[in-house]
């Protein structure tokens, strides 16, 4: 079963090992559910490159959904966040993981026995 996985897997981790995707995930994910933005406008909060932008924006398409708009006559592409819970939990997994193999701590399903941030 995780072999038709693979390439999905892969994919979402070359995204996310992209500095700019990271810094733009950060960004959309501190937002409220359903943000809707233009790249230009990411760009500039994320500091990306006019040359980068691009490329960010298609490796976040598994998170950020793109549309054509039309305002005052001229047509506009945004994007609209699709925030996943399922992510969030994954990446949390991940960073217990982490602090298991750095020798700190084991993974705990009870939230009451945390005693650390999930990120900081």
């Amino acid at each position: 079963m995780l072999k038709q996985f693979s390439d999905l897997f892969r994919g979402l981790f070359e995204a996310l090992s992209d500095e700019y995707v990271m810094k733009s995930f950060y960004a959309i994910y501190s937002k409220p559910q359903r943000y809707t933005f233009e790249k230009e406008v990411l760009a500039k909060e994320c500091d990306i490159p006019d040359d980068k932008i691009d490329v960010v924006m298609e490796k976040l398409k598994f998170i950020a959904t793109s549309r054509e708009v039309t305002i005052n006559g001229e047509k506009r592409t945004v994007y609209t966040s699709n925030q996943r819970h399922e992510l969030i939990a994954a990446l949390v997994l991940l960073t217990e993981f982490f602090y298991a193999i750095s020798g700190m701590a084991g993974y705990t399903l009870q939230v009451c026995r945390r005693s650390k941030s999930y990120f900081s």
